[in-house]
C-alpha cells in the first residue's frame, strides 16, 4: 500500500473524529487540537499515521493487535510502548481504510 499525505482539513477531521481513542489522546494528553493538524501520513506498509500540528510530528504504529508505539508525554520525539488495543484497531483501520487511496 503506497504512504499518502492528507491536507485537507475537513478529511483530517473526519478521520481522526471517527476514531475516538485517536482523538482522546491527540487533544487531552498531548494537548493537540484538530484545528492545529495540518498534515496526516498514512503508512499502510508499516502500520502508521504521522498527525503533523505546527512544528510537531506525533507518530502512532500498531505492533500487532494489543499494542502500540506512541509518543512519550514528556517528549513526543521519543516513542514509547504501551498496551493500547482500541489505538491498534484503529491506526489498523485507519491504514486500512486510506492508504490504498
Amino acid at each position: 500500500m503506497p504512504d499518502i499525505q492528507l491536507t485537507k482539513p475537513e478529511k483530517i477531521r473526519e478521520i481522526i473524529e471517527e476514531h475516538p481513542r485517536l482523538e482522546y489522546l491527540l487533544r487531552f494528553v498531548y494537548k493537540v487540537e484538530i484545528a492545529q493538524i495540518t498534515t496526516l501520513r498514512v503508512d499502510g506498509d508499516n502500520t502508521k499515521i504521522d498527525v503533523h500540528a505546527g512544528a510537531r510530528m506525533y507518530r502512532f504504529k500498531a505492533k500487532g493487535e494489543m499494542d502500540v508505539l506512541v509518543p512519550s508525554e514528556a517528549d513526543p520525539a521519543i516513542l514509547q510502548r504501551k498496551l493500547d488495543p482500541a489505538l491498534a484497531q484503529a491506526i489498523t483501520l485507519i491504514c486500512v481504510d486510506h492508504a490504498e487511496g
